[in-house]
């Protein structure tokens, strides 16, 4: 009996252990899409298998987008894409084959009739990175320029190379951006920036890696980040903004930056090469560096950035003004190791706040290596182990306004 009852137990536990084996296989298991890689070609019809340059899903960037889901990736061929392309998922666009920055990037050129932004109706982007997403934008040569019948000071509204808004955040490397401008450029200060990450008029951040970009032909910016909330890192970048003599012949007098960082923006800005941002003589502009007097173009400009902003180990040259750094109240923790070369007014203008710098390596010929300008503030400037050569009109200058006191320790 004893034997019988053993053996009875066990064939009820193995009956058990079958009954849960077969609960365990039968439980549903969640299975989720992998990331789809997906083709794009001007050139060829679509409807193919969508895996290669050569048999593409589709002839437009924004017909991929549209069918693409967040986490894909769109592989867009070499030609060109007369389109504005939006981009509102987190996704991956890159340029095939990449890197390059060669003539085979493939183009998105900004068709003659632009469609505002979606969000924010005077602005006319060519690339649009919008929405709470994490977006990567590589590979490409986006081109303008902006038509003016719908982008200008007769028309208050922007035109933008990229946008970068509502909280979204970008990674935009190895890119070629040019002709952000209208044509034939005419006089008109404010528009015309070839990247956008953020914006204080309007009331939108955005968050950006950027690098590796070359930006040219730009009609007010290069990159400008704007409004406390946007952040960026700004690496390895080459902005070079026009000559005198363009102006001249084109009848125009901006003041253009390279790169800026305002309005409460944190970035660090390093290891790029700024250059050629000029402005005439006359009119707005002079070699005066009170701003009561004239305004100069800038490779970098500060203008009320974040305290934590760092301006580290770029080539800046050819400028008015290398880097001008305006603040009041809180000034940047590191203007340092950069080399400022043949910027004709001044290589670092420090306005209105307390300010430091070293290390930075200063080049004539110019007016001034080092200026500290009080305006509407006084200024008080210190230096550490900053180097000065070639042919200066003055290493170190310090510049005030009535009423106010400017010094350099």
């Amino acid at each position: 009996m004893k034997s019988k009852s053993i053996t009875s137990f066990l064939t009820a536990i193995l009956a058990i252990t079958s009954l849960v084996m077969v609960l365990q296989v039968a439980t549903p298991v969640a299975v989720f899409a992998s990331p789809t890689t997906w083709y794009v070609s001007p050139n060829s019809p679509t409807g193919h298998s969508g895996g290669s340059c050569a048999h593409p899903g589709f002839n437009a960037i924004s017909a991929a987008i549209t069918a693409a889901s967040p986490g894909d990736t769109i592989n867009v061929c070499t030609g060109t894409y007369y389109e504005q392309v939006i981009i509102s998922k987190s996704l991956t666009l890159r340029g095939v084959p990449y890197p390059h920055l060669t003539s085979a990037a493939p183009i998105i050129q900004a068709p003659a009739t632009m469609t505002p932004d979606t969000v924010y109706s005077t602005y006319f982007d060519i690339v649009e990175i919008t929405g709470p997403i994490t977006a990567s934008f590589s590979g490409f040569t986006v081109i303008g320029p902006v038509s003016t019948a719908q982008v200008g000071c007769n028309t208050g509204n922007y035109g933008i190379g990229i946008f970068v808004q509502t909280g979204a955040i970008a990674t935009i490397t190895d890119n070629v951006i040019a002709h952000i401008r209208e044509q034939p450029a005419v006089q008109c200060a404010a528009y015309g920036v070839g990247i956008l990450v953020g914006r204080e008029a309007v009331s939108t951040t955005g968050t950006a890696t950027i690098s590796g970009n070359k930006i040219y032909d730009y009609q007010k910016g290069g990159i400008v980040v704007d409004n406390t909330g946007s952040t960026a890192t700004i690496t390895g970048n080459t902005i070079t903004g026009w000559t005198l003599a363009f102006q001249a012949a084109n009848s125009i007098q901006i003041a253009q930056n390279g790169i800026q960082i305002s309005n409460g923006a944190l970035a660090t800005v390093e290891s790029n090469t700024v250059s050629s941002n000029l402005c005439p003589l006359g009119g707005t502009c002079g070699s005066d560096l009170l701003p009561t007097v004239g305004t100069q173009a800038t490779g970098i400009l500060l203008y009320e950035s974040r305290s934590s902003t760092v301006v580290r180990n770029n080539a800046v040259s050819g400028n008015d003004v290398g880097i001008y750094v305006y603040d009041q109240g809180s000034p940047p923790t590191a203007v340092t190791l950069n080399t400022l070369s043949n910027n004709r007014y001044a290589g670092i203008a420090f306005f209105d706040g307390t300010y430091t710098a070293s290390s930075n390596a200063i080049v004539g010929p110019g007016i001034v290596g080092i200026a500290a300008v009080a305006d509407i503030a006084n200024t008080v400037v210190t230096l550490s182990g900053d180097t000065y050569s070639g042919a200066l009109t003055y290493h170190i200058e310090a510049i005030a306004g009535p009423g106010y006191t400017a010094a350099v320790v």
